[in-house]
């Protein structure tokens, strides 16, 4: 529900959305094709948002990614942070902050 609710707030605000179900569908998706950004939510059912962020950094190099946390203790955000993350959120994220979260990434790159 959460991931839909996400794709919803995002495709509204006018960007392409591609949703996966958990870690292994989103490296899948991500080796199928180029993203601008990532939003990755740090605890998904079968790994972490990190370790697909480290496996995707390691197969093409930093990518621009918002990572939610369901809270923010500091180990997060100091693996966040050397893990090169653009922007941390926490949930529950209103549908401003995401789209400007993305936006603000997005105009980064």
């Amino acid at each position: 529900m959460w991931r839909e609710l996400l794709s919803m707030a995002l495709s509204g605000a006018g960007y392409a959305v591609e949703t996966a179900s958990s870690g292994a569908a989103a490296l899948a998706t991500l080796r199928a094709r180029e993203f601008d950004v990532l939003v990755l939510d740090l605890f998904l059912t079968d790994m972490s948002g990190f370790d697909v962020l480290r496996a995707v950094t390691a197969e093409n190099g930093p990518a621009p990614a918002c990572v939610m946390l369901s809270g923010s203790p500091a180990e997060a955000r100091e693996e966040a942070q050397a893990l090169g993350v653009a922007k941390l959120l926490g949930k529950p994220v209103s549908r401003p902050k995401l789209t400007a979260a993305v936006a603000e990434v997005l105009a980064g790159r």
